[in-house]
């Protein structure tokens, strides 16, 4: 078994007791003490003094992640303790802008791998730096964040491979676009089972996934079940699968135990992945991937349990079906009309395209009713059926694709990205006239944040200036701006033109 535990911080955010009381009664014996917010750091330390941490086999801190370059000095020195008592210290490399007061942590300064967000510490070069002037420093290497910059998994790999001695920890979970964390989810961990193999199975595993927010009832059995998402992924992959998977549909065949159910299902889930992407290109685009991955992964349990060799056929010949099925029944069970009245409206809507093409414009109901060949009260019936249906949310994605993906018959908002001719003649005249009298520095910022969607920041590398003065050129610049279309005789002569 890997050493698995918890960040307090996912567990009781801010409450490292409460934290600790969690872990306990789970059976765990490793965890990080998470203080990421600065205020939280002094509590920390005091804690720590004090604290029986004797139940625990691995015990690391996480040091706050943003403070201003003044108070660093400070913020080593309160995690003096930890060196006492020979706690590693996980440290974000975006947040140490004065590498001296961290040397004295030596191996105990845990350098942990970037988001896509951060400007440093996400890839090997970058952190190779960081280790040149930190050369004693350990790795915490976070497998969601390797992942979000490469959901290849290959710069993971090259971290592992490059700085292998130095790893001393792993973090787990999920994150979204934001950068936020997730609990383990199908597609991450079958991402993450690349490098399973990879990770010593000595290092601890700290899982981050967000569980604060469980009621206590629930939360011991939320926790049971993110450690077992982590076991398939890391013990499993890592060890017993190198058996030879006919081994193991021996082994099952006579004892079907969860171990081997593992297994076999890491073992087949890129089948499942496969079938939902390319099943996912022929349903509505509100389905989410991770959702149908999921059904299909009931699916591909089912023909696991199913599965009878002595038929003679191959088993993804048997589990192809199954993983269709599941994931076609949780498409229907999201769909609240009955399948003939799905069926039909989109028959209808089809027919009404088909006969706009021809005119020019909106079908009328006699001409579908015409073209259907249907008596006039089942052909209204219909049309009802087809309303209904076709309604939907506007917080549904909008594709502007004519396909069966389309929001169709809806007063959608306007598409600002298809103006009329006559609009996109007066464009340039209007642009012209509006930017009338701007330097050509505040043109140039302009151009950069709205048609290149460069930051303040990215924009003042460019041109030389520090951030605050692109800010606020472009601040004035805007309100110059806004100024001029808000003057009455500044619109009349653009009319009058």
């Amino acid at each position: 078994m890997r050493p698995i535990g918890f960040s307090t911080g996912a567990l009781a955010r801010g409450d490292f007791s409460r934290g600790l009381e969690l872990l306990k009664e789970a059976g765990l014996r490793n965890v990080e003490l998470s203080a990421l917010r600065r205020e939280e750091l002094p509590g920390l330390m005091h804690y720590i003094q004090t604290a029986d941490l004797g139940d625990f086999d691995y015990v690391s801190i996480h040091a706050p992640s943003a403070y201003p370059i003044e108070v660093e000095t400070k913020i080593a020195e309160d995690l003096t303790p930890a060196i006492e008592k020979n706690l590693h210290v996980v440290v974000h490399p975006d947040s140490i802008s004065n590498f001296e007061p961290w040397r004295r942590f030596g191996r105990l300064l845990c350098i942990e791998n970037m988001d896509k967000r951060k400007p440093t510490g996400r890839t090997v070069p970058e952190l190779r730096e960081i280790f040149e002037r930190l050369p004693e420093a350990s790795l915490c290497l976070d497998v969601a964040h390797s992942r979000q910059v490469d959901p290849t998994m290959g710069d993971a790999a090259d971290i592992l491979r490059k700085f292998a001695s130095r790893l001393a920890q792993v973090h787990v979970s999920d994150v979204n676009s934001s950068s936020e964390h997730e609990r383990l989810n199908l597609t991450a961990s079958m991402a993450f089972q690349k490098i399973a193999a990879s990770i010593p199975t000595r290092i601890p595993l700290v899982l981050e996934s967000p569980l604060y927010s469980e009621p206590a009832s629930r939360i011991q059995g939320e926790i049971a079940a993110e450690i077992a998402r982590t076991e398939n992924v890391f013990t499993i992959l890592g060890a017993e699968r190198k058996r030879e998977i006919s081994d193991v549909w021996r082994a099952f065949r006579k004892s079907r135990t969860p171990v081997l159910m593992r297994i076999l299902m890491m073992e087949y889930l890129p089948l499942v992945s496969d079938y939902a992407k390319n099943l996912r290109s022929t349903l509505p685009v509100e389905l989410d991937l991770d959702d149908l991955m999921q059904a299909g992964s009931f699916g591909l349990k089912e023909a696991i349990e199913s599965f009878d060799p002595n038929q003679g056929a191959k088993f993804e010949t048997h589990c192809v079906p199954r993983i269709r099925g599941a994931i076609l029944d949780e498409w229907r069970n999201m769909d609240w009309a009955p399948g003939p009245v799905s069926g039909r409206s989109s028959g209808d809507i089809q027919t009404s395209w088909q006969l706009e093409t021809k005119p020019g414009r909106a079908s009328t109901e006699e001409e579908i009713q015409a073209h259907l060949v249907v008596p006039a009260d089942e052909s209204g019936k219909k049309r009802n059926d087809s309303d209904a249906v076709s309604e939907v949310s506007r917080s549904r994605k909008w594709f502007e694709a004519e396909s069966d993906k389309d929001i169709r018959r809806i007063g959608a908002p306007r598409n600002r990205d298809s103006d009329s001719p006559l609009a996109m003649l007066h464009q340039p005249d209007l642009k012209e006239l509006l930017t009338s009298g701007l330097s050509r520095l505040e043109k140039m910022i302009l151009v950069l944040h709205y048609h290149e969607g460069m930051a303040m920041k990215e924009i003042g590398d460019a041109l030389e200036l520090t951030e605050s003065k692109v800010a606020d050129l472009h601040a004035d610049v805007i309100a110059r701006l806004k100024k001029r279309v808000a003057d009455p005789d500044f619109m009349l002569a653009i009319l009058g033109r």
